[in-house]
């Protein structure tokens, strides 16, 4: 046993595993990672004025609701706020999308895959269970799409996705958040086979 050991970084024990690199390790992630259907989303706002699920939950942060922990108030904005886990977005991903994401006795659990944030603005009550920012994706890639270990195009290539799904365009009629940016990628050309997977309940 050395006592100094030399690790591996593992985003390139995962790399290792594709033979392309990173670009076949993004298209995996594109045709591995699921979003909620626009009409879903406008369905949604149309009957709740919202676009968030839980529009006065927002997560835990250091920075904007320091010393709050989940279960108290905090405000953003000059409203009341209540500060949750990350249970509230799984919650808002699993009504938006139909899909079953908790519950250890339900056969139908989807299992091994994790809610991740687009634009990583879970302080704000608009866009922490907002669906437009919200995407389904293998545990195992959720890391490297972070900021504390990001690889860049796994990021960009997300966020591009949800960018042209939910803004190219205007298409719900909401007006482009500054915070959102649009990557210029144009990932049907850079990944010919994708199609987005956009989820609604039956």
């Amino acid at each position: 046993m050395t006592s100094d050991p030399t690790l591996t970084p593992a985003k390139d024990l995962l790399l290792s595993l594709f033979n392309k690199g990173v670009d076949q390790l993004t298209s995996f992630l594109l045709h591995h990672s699921y979003f909620v259907h626009p009409e879903r989303l406008r369905q949604h706002f149309n009957k709740h004025r919202h676009w968030a699920y839980f529009p006065n939950c927002v997560r835990e942060s250091n920075q904007y609701h320091k010393g709050k922990h989940k279960g108290q108030e905090s405000h953003w904005e000059g409203r009341a706020v209540r500060v949750c886990d990350n249970t509230k977005a799984r919650l808002a991903f699993s009504r938006f999308s139909g899909l079953v994401l908790a519950g250890n006795k339900d056969d139908r659990r989807i299992r091994g895959y994790h809610v991740a944030h687009v634009w990583e603005r879970v302080y704000d009550p608009e866009c922490f269970t907002a669906g437009w920012n919200l995407c389904l994706m293998p545990g195992f890639l959720k890391l490297f799409t972070e900021q504390q270990d990001r690889m860049t195009l796994l990021h960009e290539a997300i966020e591009q996705a949800a960018f042209d799904l939910f803004f190219r365009g205007e298409l719900l009629g909401l007006r482009c958040p500054a915070f959102v940016r649009d990557h210029g990628r144009n990932l049907k050309a850079e990944f010919p086979n994708w199609v987005p997977n956009v989820l609604s309940p039956r």
